[in-house]
């Protein structure tokens, strides 16, 4: 489709919402505009001066409506509901996405992959395995490239993986022929209106699949178990136990890079689709074990004086810092907290009773909270919330650790208070932790 007549209002631009303004332009769209809450001065810069897109900017970005456009794009933020799109949509303004545009534009062969932990790990993986089976794989979404960014030369690739959030399903209504489901815990509670919607926003990967595709489910994890009872697609299942691919393929465990369970999880997800894309097993997991980790994800940092440092930022849930814990068995100093989502952290409390933690370090909004149910379920460690900034808790850390000791930031929880993303909290503990090491080797 060409939308050269068409009036365009862009909501958020942030990567996505850049990548859609690009796309638009190259389609010589009648009339661009960006709608985005932050100021003027932190939107406009750079390629964006003088390329004829309008903005408004700032907190009341949407004071005066979505009125004369005729198609609205979404950027990932952007709530779907928010009650100015909805009466957009019902004047008959089209709402769309990236997304949902690479869907409807692009004849690529896709393999969607989505999951409240693990998704981007197991789209790497899958991507590694595919090309060690001789595929051309291109990567987009959330991890990769943004998706209108390669959408004219997607389909002269063998596959596409996409990693897709909630917050890009939640209005999609396309499914590739082969999904993966890494599992589905509870996240996002602070933009999603309930647990329910979350959970629906995902079904959309494999929902509207036809009965020759398939969709890939993770067979330990309740929910999904649930939700494949009504997949209209063939369904695959991997597991780490007993039946699981890795015994059922002969293929070997040990060879993986990457420590954890739930790493060997992603692993079984990557070889069970690249088995639905009808490739070799052998040669598929020799790729997928060339993967060697990503930044903020269980990254070692340093070892001082016996102490490791372990920086998993990327631990955004409860979740995955469970993941985290069960994958040390040394004793830990633990760092957590951050935003608080709406989750709750019972489990989590229980899991750090039953995983050597001797000392809990609580930052961020959610230091509270986390700090109550560890008391609840009987923590008797160490509990320590008035740190000032990470050079000042890495230096607490230390004082508190002994030789064999693991230092593991796993924070279970967001950040957008302290450190404007998950990233810059990760990059803070990478760089009190060598400041650390300087002085033990001055």
């Amino acid at each position: 489709m060409h939308y050269s007549k068409y009036n365009i209002a862009i909501l958020g631009f942030g990567v996505e919402g850049q990548d859609s303004a690009r796309y638009f332009l190259g389609q010589n769209s009648k009339r661009i505009t960006v709608f985005d809450k932050r100021p003027e001065g932190e939107v406009v810069s750079g390629e964006w001066n003088d390329r004829g897109v309008e903005f408004v900017c700032g907190e009341n970005y949407l004071a005066k409506g979505l009125k004369s456009y005729d198609y609205i794009v979404r950027s990932p933020g952007v709530y779907r509901y928010l009650p100015e799109i909805m009466e957009a949509e019902i004047r008959g303004t089209k709402i769309t996405s990236n997304t949902i545009l690479f869907f409807e534009e692009s004849e690529a062969n896709i393999i969607g992959i989505t999951g409240t932990k693990g998704k981007g790990t197991t789209a790497q993986m899958l991507k590694l395995g595919l090309e060690a089976s001789g595929k051309k794989v291109l990567l987009l979404g959330n991890i990769g490239t943004p998706m209108l960014d390669r959408i004219d030369d997607a389909d002269t690739f063998d596959w596409v993986i996409l990693e897709l959030s909630s917050f890009q399903l939640i209005d999609l209504p396309y499914s590739p022929p082969i999904a993966v489901v890494t599992n589905i815990k509870t996240d996002h509670l602070n933009w999603h209106k309930d647990r329910e919607e979350y959970v629906r926003a995902k079904a959309n990967l494999w929902i509207h699949q036809k009965p020759t595709d398939t969709v890939v489910f993770n067979r330990n994890d309740e929910t999904s178990v649930e939700l494949a009872k009504s997949a209209p697609g063939q369904v695959m299942w991997f597991s780490r136990g007993e039946t699981s691919a890795v015994r059922a393929h002969s293929v070997d465990a040990q060879k993986l890079k990457v420590p954890g369970e739930h790493n060997a999880e992603n692993a079984l997800a990557a070889l069970q689709a690249g088995i639905a894309a009808g490739d070799d097993i052998d040669k598929m997991w020799d790729g997928i074990c060339k993967y060697e980790g990503a930044e903020h994800r269980l990254e070692f940092v340093a070892e001082i004086k016996g102490v490791k440092y372990i920086n998993d930022s990327a631990a955004t849930t409860p979740e995955s810092a469970i993941a985290a814990l069960t994958t040390f068995k040394e004793p830990k100093i633990l760092i957590v907290g951050g935003s608080f989502k709406g989750v709750r952290f019972n489990e989590f409390a229980k899991k750090v009773l039953e995983n050597n933690v001797k000392t809990v370090f609580v930052i961020g909004e959610s230091g509270s909270e986390i700090k109550t149910e560890l008391k609840k379920a009987g923590f008797k460690g160490e509990i320590v919330n008035d740190v000032e900034n990470m050079e000042n808790l890495i230096s607490q850390a230390n004082d508190k650790a002994n030789s064999g000791d693991v230092v593991l930031l796993s924070p279970a929880c967001a950040s957008f208070g302290l450190f404007k993303n998950y990233q810059d909290r990760g990059n803070a503990f990478k760089e009190a932790v060598r400041r650390l090491k300087s002085a033990n080797t001055a």
